[in-house]
């Protein structure tokens, strides 16, 4: 064999093993995407369910096949929210827009961390920068989240504003209505609350009691004390073993109860008593929002 023709055939070797381990590289990255993909959407199914512990196992193990995945890093801070861990999910929030400045998911469940920290001044400043996002389509939520920033501060015209642009972009939106209903019954406008609380209790929230319930004392404000009365036996029946249930129950018996002892001094008691009753129980409501409002990035 010529000189020539063995440089020729060792050219040819070393070409095609490079070839071989180009080819073997790029199937190797390709493998850890499609499994990175797939532990990606097991974990987001899991978020989705509640299901957090097993969320995050999943999760990290995409995360850790494709550690700068802004998709991943957003599923992930929620996990870490759900689990309480405020810190981590602050740092994997961070870490996602870092990478994606762009991924208003990502800055809107940041901006719900904020909030739920009491940092309401980040809060808000997160939620107008996603609002500059025009194709953003969960701008129903963020507007319904700035309402709470507002009501927070005490400044209702705002509070107002932002609830009727949330229920704008989305009118089935329940939360918003409720909101509204809740501001309209503060401000003794019992037909606006009552209107806001029925169109609250329909769609997704039609299995919440508080609407109902709401929609019972503004009928009682109203002086619609049968209708009342029939929105107080529905919670009964639809809502057993409930603290609406048992507030329910004390009501009807007292609209039931003969028209002399409603002026007694022991029924105004009892009275003001459930009220108060009905208040803590709404104040802890009020606890729990925003807390379900986060935004998955999706599963695929």
């Amino acid at each position: 064999m010529s000189f020539k023709k063995f440089h020729l055939l060792n050219y040819l070797f070393f070409f095609l093993f490079l070839s071989c381990s180009l080819l073997t590289g790029s199937d190797s990255k390709v493998n850890r995407d499609k499994r990175a993909s797939i532990y990606y959407s097991h974990g987001t199914s899991k978020l989705i369910l509640k299901d957090y512990t097993n969320a995050l196992k999943f999760l990290l193990k995409a995360q850790s096949l494709k550690p700068n995945d802004a998709k991943i890093l957003n599923n992930l801070a929620m996990t870490y929210y759900f689990k309480k861990d405020f810190k981590k999910s602050q740092e994997n929030f961070l870490k996602a827009l870092r990478i994606d400045p762009q991924n208003s998911d990502a800055r809107n469940n940041l901006a719900s961390l904020y909030f739920k920290m009491g940092h309401l001044k980040k809060a808000e400043n997160e939620y107008k920068k996603v609002q500059e996002n025009l194709i953003y389509p969960h701008q129903y939520r963020v507007n319904y989240n700035l309402a709470l920033i507002y009501l927070k501060r005490n400044e209702v015209k705002n509070a107002f504003e932002h609830l009727k642009s949330s229920i704008a972009g989305k009118k089935d939106y329940c939360p918003a209505k409720y909101l509204l209903g809740d501001l309209y019954f503060s401000q003794k406008l019992y037909k606006l609350a009552y209107k806001n609380f029925l169109e609250a209790s329909k769609g997704t929230c039609y299995l919440e009691p508080a609407p109902h319930f709401k929609q019972a004392l503004s009928l009682e404000k109203l002086g619609k004390v049968k209708e009342a009365l029939k929105k107080y036996e529905l919670i009964i029946d639809k809502f057993p073993n409930s603290n609406f249930e048992k507030l329910a129950k004390k009501k009807s018996q007292k609209i039931r109860r003969p028209t002399f002892l409603k002026g007694s001094k022991l029924f105004k008691k009892e009275n003001k008593k459930d009220n108060l009753n009905a208040l803590k129980l709404f104040e802890s409501l009020e606890g729990q929002k925003n807390t379900e409002l986060m935004t998955t990035s999706p599963r695929f």
